[in-house]
């Protein structure tokens, strides 16, 4: 069937320099979504967009764009698509691009009714007699005309049977009619919902289904999309549940639309996931945790108020409390980063840790090697970054610099304090600090001193 997606309505009620169906939802695009949607249905998919939106837009494979430089109503945004319709396809869906939360099921909904007449409107009973929408005079399934909602009298606003826009036609029907649209002499416009009465005129049948005015919902406004981003966090927080994650309080954790989770993990209050973030069985997520582009294998615990962009770990690792792992990050099976660690663009190894304090960046740090508290790899001359390496069962004492580009061999013990300029070999003992020089009474004195003054 044929997909034509509207999607170049200015959506001045937005209140932003960016188009409507380019806000998102969920960290995806409204127009991103419509657009799956229609590719996962459809064989010919149509997006009308504005001229402005040609250079914001990533185009995907499989849709074919069309501009619509006059901005002169569904009506028209529809007569331009026609262009690219393919009239082989014996039906016609026409969806919006500000109604992301539409699903399949709807749209094979649709088509079956088809099989029944000739143009199909996807309505709903709204809950809020005072939305706007236009509203359905029917005469059982049989759609009579749609009332625009300003044009209606009060006593046709009492209706809760609604428009949501979204039409199943057969291609043949909408190729003869939709040039007889005319245009609306006040707003200068082509409305689509003139369709039905020139369905009538043609003589041909026109029926509604109902569905779930969530499902319908359609984004004009800046609270539309708070709405809309809700009901579809919930919808996820529910498939989250049902595929066996645990949640100590679902409202409050944020997901991603490609977030994927394995059964048995413990979600805490305030998490937030970013995108393309995948999460093994059985893995604990603290409090108020952010997590992006990473993915974390089973049994991972990852503490409280943790920051956690581009990482890859293996089983049983521990992070946090209060970690940063940035991006291109490795973390092997059994290792350990602990309170105020930040970790950027390095591999710590098999049952490493770095438990407090530190900083390691470009770095390799191999297994069973103990990363002291306070220590840090001095990775940036100003100029270049530079990499740190360090061998297996090192013992790395606290307040050390590494200065990088520097190699600790492995085995190799690095006394505490110490600033490290030249690569230490295997097995070797390496300390560099300042002599400490201790001044017999001289501290008693100092202080007897001062108490005099």
């Amino acid at each position: 069937m044929n997909i034509i997606i509207l999607s170049a309505g200015k959506g001045t009620r937005m209140k932003s320099s960016l188009p409507k169906t380019l806000h998102k939802l969920v960290g995806r695009t409204m127009l991103d979504m419509v657009c799956d949607l229609g590719l996962l249905v459809g064989k010919n998919v149509i997006a009308v967009i504005s001229p402005e939106m040609e250079n914001l837009i990533t185009k995907k494979e499989n849709i074919k764009y069309v501009v619509q430089s006059d901005r002169l109503g569904t009506g028209h945004a529809t007569q331009v698509s026609l262009k690219e319709i393919d009239e082989s396809l014996e039906k016609t869906i026409i969806l919006y691009g500000d109604t992301p939360l539409l699903s399949k099921q709807i749209i094979e909904n649709q088509l079956a009714k088809l099989n029944e007449c000739d143009l199909v409107v996807g309505a709903f009973e709204v809950s809020d007699i005072n939305q706007k929408y236009g509203r359905l005079i029917t005469n059982c399934d049989v759609v009579d005309k749609i009332i625009e909602y300003k044009n209606a009298t009060e006593e046709t606003r009492e209706i809760k049977l609604c428009n949501s826009g979204i039409y199943a036609i057969k291609t043949s029907v909408l190729l003869r009619i939709i040039n007889q649209i005319q245009k609306n002499e006040l707003s200068g416009e082509y409305y689509l919902t003139d369709l039905i009465e020139l369905c009538h005129k043609n003589n041909f049948c026109c029926k509604y289904i109902e569905c779930a005015e969530d499902d319908l919902l359609g984004v004009n406004s800046q609270q539309d999309l708070w709405i809309a981003n809700n009901k579809y966090q919930h919808q996820l927080r529910i498939k989250h549940l049902e595929n066996g994650v645990l949640m100590a309080d679902p409202g409050s954790v944020y997901f991603y639309d490609d977030t994927k989770i394995k059964a048995g993990t413990e979600i805490a209050q305030g998490v937030i996931f970013g995108e393309k973030v995948e999460i093994g069985s059985n893995c604990k997520i603290g409090i108020y945790t952010y997590i992006a582009n990473s993915s974390i294998a089973d049994n991972t615990n990852i503490q409280g108020f943790s920051h956690i962009e581009g990482c890859k770990t293996q089983e049983r690792v521990i992070i946090g409390p209060f970690a940063r792992i940035r991006p291109n990050t490795e973390i092997k099976k059994g290792a350990k980063v602990g309170n105020f660690v930040e970790i950027k663009a390095s591999i710590l190894a098999e049952n490493s840790k770095a438990n407090h304090l530190s900083y390691i960046g470009n770095a390799e740090i191999g297994a069973n090697t103990n990363f002291g508290a306070g220590s840090i790899t001095c990775n940036y001359d100003g100029f270049n970054k530079h990499k740190t390496q360090i061998g297996q069962n090192c013992l790395i004492g606290a307040n050390t610099s590494l200065i990088a580009p520097i190699k600790i061999g492995s085995g190799a013990v690095i006394g505490a304090g110490s600033v490290i300029t030249k690569n230490v070999l295997d097995g070797d003992l390496s300390v560099a600090r300042s002599e400490q020089k201790n001044f017999f009474k001289k501290g008693e004195r100092y202080k007897n001193k001062k108490n005099a003054n």
